[in-house]
């Protein structure tokens, strides 16, 4: 009996290349669950059809930036408003510093 195994990736190819884009721009490696201690590390959002990523670290405060989406566009300055976060779909850490 052959039994054949895949996995579906949940990830479109424009979100794989928008992954690709933070992790070069915040000079990162892929996230893959390690603990994130200290480390600075990247979350993946969405707000109305527009992906943008986050800079985060849970022992570090950060200054006021501004945040741009996948085309490397403006999407919003952090220290006018939260940057939609709250109404925003939370799509994981995508990266850590390496």
């Amino acid at each position: 009996m052959l039994v054949t195994v895949g996995f579906i990736s949940c990830e479109t190819s424009e979100e794989k290349l928008c992954i690709a884009y933070f992790l070069e721009e915040f000079n990162m490696k892929p996230y893959n669950g390690e603990d994130l201690a200290c480390k600075t590390y990247i979350r993946l959002y969405e707000y109305e059809n527009t992906q943008f990523a986050l800079m985060d670290n849970h022992c570090a405060d950060f200054a006021p930036f501004t945040v741009y989406d996948c085309n490397g566009e403006e999407f919003c300055f952090t220290s006018i408003g939260p940057c939609y976060i709250q109404e925003s779909l939370d799509l994981g850490i995508i990266g850590i510093e390496k």
